[in-house]
């Protein structure tokens, strides 16, 4: 699943836009619309700041940072628990300019792709782990235990995983809804959603913004696609932006969003040529 913005091929141009994602899933009905309301609040708050002449990056992070702190979504707080019980999480902001922050593997940062926004400014691309954590302390970002990002649904599928020894992290993404699931392993339950947007604003600006607790079950340190840029975001002049969400390591070794632009760019034959 992605979320594609593109200002080619319009019969007039945008004067501003968003897209916003919620996860790749079939989302089981009595979850939907907790689902619905989290990604219309997201996406209303982005539209209300471009409306008003205000810039595509405070739009993408307040948009997302809501999507965060909805415990709904597997971003920020109700983030997947890794084996060791711990929350680490994965975030990227990116413009079509190609000025790019992303963190990886940070553990106890309540808004991730905050720290992402930071690294707009830094000499570094990508930063990890407990630096990443140093890097938000020193931006003065905020700073929660485990237990603030920890909803109870992640504990008690953590407990299931552990004794679930044939449990393989894309078992997530092909298990059916649990109505329909006659499996063992477990479904994908509420909160499966890597979240993302893609803003446009007003002077042309595209910001594409993607934040994710990563794959249930994981090992310490595992990073999917969401912080490489190309894999789970990517924005280009002219062509658009876009953010992805599934299985990270599918989309990383596909380089899934940078494809897509290319198809924009390129044509159909750029996609039969990656998908090879």
């Amino acid at each position: 699943g992605s979320g594609v913005m593109s200002r080619s091929g319009l019969s007039r141009p945008l004067r501003f836009g968003v897209v916003v994602d919620g996860g790749a899933w079939d989302i089981p009905d009595e979850d939907r619309q907790a689902h619905l309301s989290g990604v219309r609040e997201a996406c209303a708050a982005a539209i209300e700041i471009l409306e008003k002449g205000g810039s595509a990056l405070d739009a993408a992070e307040k948009c997302v940072r809501i999507l965060e702190d909805d415990p709904t979504f597997d971003a920020g707080k109700g983030s997947f628990l890794n084996q060791a019980g711990e929350v680490e999480m994965d975030a990227v902001m990116g413009t079509h300019d190609w000025r790019v922050g992303s963190v990886s593997a940070v553990q106890n940062v309540k808004n991730p792709i905050s720290l992402a926004r930071e690294g707009l400014n830094s000499p570094h691309t990508l930063i990890s782990g407990p630096g990443a954590k140093e890097f938000a302390v020193e931006k003065g970002l905020e700073i929660v235990s485990t237990e603030d990002l920890l909803v109870g649904r992640e504990l008690d599928r953590l407990k299931q995983l552990q004794s679930d020894q044939s449990f393989h992290p894309k078992d997530s993404f092909t298990a059916s809804s649990p109505s329909s699931s006659s499996s063992s392993k477990p479904t994908k339950g509420q909160g499966m959603g890597t979240v993302g947007c893609v803003c446009l604003d007003q002077t042309g600006m595209v910001v594409v913004a993607v934040s994710t607790g990563g794959t249930p079950f994981k090992r310490s340190g595992r990073v999917g696609d969401t912080p490489i840029w190309g894999a789970g975001g990517y924005a280009e002049e002219p062509y658009g932006g876009v953010a992805a969400t599934g299985y990270g390591e599918d989309l990383y070794r596909s380089m899934i969003c940078r494809t897509y632009a290319e198809v924009v760019k390129y044509g159909p034959e750029a996609f039969r040529r990656h998908s090879k």
